[in-house]
């Protein structure tokens, strides 16, 4: 479906992710009339899943399962080489809700102008992964 959209996954940028993302958090669904139903989760750090460690990008939207205690988390994720600069960003996470005194797109556009961006605008991840999983 992204390749559909105009988004090829390999070769993905940050920015253009962060683009497809926000898009994503625009489009409705029925969710739980429960507080934290539905948000978005900005979150990235150098980890070691594979053995060598690499920058992850994580950019996930979390939504609430009717009847049960469960969440589903789709992630959008890029996986970039290290190297010092990106060691330098370090790691950081942050949630978003709509039920916040802030709109999504103010807090798109305040993720934009943190100083990681500096770092990843330019660069070609190594791996795109989009992929769901239940917590």
């Amino acid at each position: 479906m992204v390749d559909r959209l105009g988004y090829p996954v390999l070769g993905m940028s940050a920015s253009s992710a962060w683009d497809l993302f926000v898009g994503f958090a625009e489009v409705p669904f029925a969710v739980p009339a429960i507080a934290d139903a539905d948000g978005l989760l900005y979150q990235f750090g150098v980890y070691e899943f594979t053995g060598t460690p690499m920058f992850h990008l994580d950019l996930v939207r979390q939504f609430a399962v009717a009847d049960a205690d469960e969440y589903v988390q789709v992630h959008l994720e890029l996986v970039f080489e290290l190297d010092d600069h990106l060691v330098a960003v370090a790691a950081h996470n942050e949630w978003w809700w709509p039920e916040d005194s802030v709109v999504l797109r103010d807090w798109s556009r305040s993720v934009r102008r943190r100083p990681e961006w500096l770092e990843l605008n330019g660069r070609v991840p190594t791996d795109v992964r989009i992929y769901q999983h239940e917590t």
